[in-house]
């Protein structure tokens, strides 16, 4: 890797790095990390990115989602190291398969199918069954697994809006950080309280895929739940029980 950028706190958030020589990008929600593959995987980079799995792995990494739906060609050095990886490391998921996975050869479409690719980044995180993971998370008794993250977005509330923080996230709803007094004062009755709209959250990839199973780029949230010193209120997507898948 040529090195990248850091553009949030490794330890609160998600972390964004762009790699320009292996066509990558990554992100960490809580101690999980996911890595978009991008075009091409083989020969050189196939081998840099076994390296990197290594390194990250080796230096006390749990989780990793590594994501192949944006690779465009999988060779047989790709396919050998995902393999060899897999079997290394039990906190390695792969979700999905390149976009041409039909024109790849039967034996490199073979090596693929042996790594049980799951469909999307949420089925991925509950694949690794919270082991990468704060424990005491995946106790609560919810229909989806709560995904922390450290996502920007904005709210609106009638005719006000503010930016606002995700701190987690899963299909059915999330936890929104602190907001205006005022808008506590509007909700706190929450048999009555308004709904509250959700933009933005698809310039992150666990966002936008969140966002497209309700096919919108805005999200119609319910106020479930209040925190204590108004430090932040619980929301359900609207659609949510609909949209549930388990």
């Amino acid at each position: 890797m040529t090195g990248g950028e850091l553009l949030d706190d490794a330890e609160k958030g998600m972390v964004r790095m762009r790699g320009t020589q292996e066509e990558m990008e990554r992100y960490r929600y809580g101690d999980t990390s996911l890595w978009t593959v991008e075009k091409h995987l083989g020969g050189s980079r196939a081998k840099r990115l076994l390296e990197h799995l290594e390194l990250y792995f080796g230096e006390g990494g749990s989780g990793l989602l590594l994501d192949l739906r944006g690779a465009v060609l999988i060779d047989s050095d790709g396919a050998e190291a995902l393999e060899r990886a897999a079997r290394r490391h039990p906190g390695l998921a792969v979700v999905g398969l390149p976009r041409d996975y039909e024109s790849l050869p039967r034996r490199i479409r073979a090596s693929l199918r042996t790594l049980r690719p799951v469909e999307s980044i949420e089925k991925g995180f509950t694949s690794l069954n919270g082991k990468a993971q704060d424990t005491a998370r995946w106790r609560e008794q919810r229909r989806h697994c709560r995904i922390p993250v450290h996502m920007h977005v904005e709210a609106i509330l009638g005719n006000m809006s503010t930016a606002v923080l995700l701190h987690d996230v899963s299909l059915g709803g999330g936890r929104i950080g602190r907001l205006p007094r005022s808008w506590i004062k509007k909700i706190e009755d929450l048999d009555h309280a308004p709904t509250i709209t959700l933009t933005g959250m698809d310039y992150d990839p666990l966002g936008r895929e969140i966002t497209g199973c309700y096919d919108t780029d805005t999200l119609v949230s319910q106020p479930v739940h209040l925190l204590p010193g108004s430090t932040g209120i619980g929301v359900r997507f609207a659609g949510a029980v609909l949209q549930a898948t388990g």
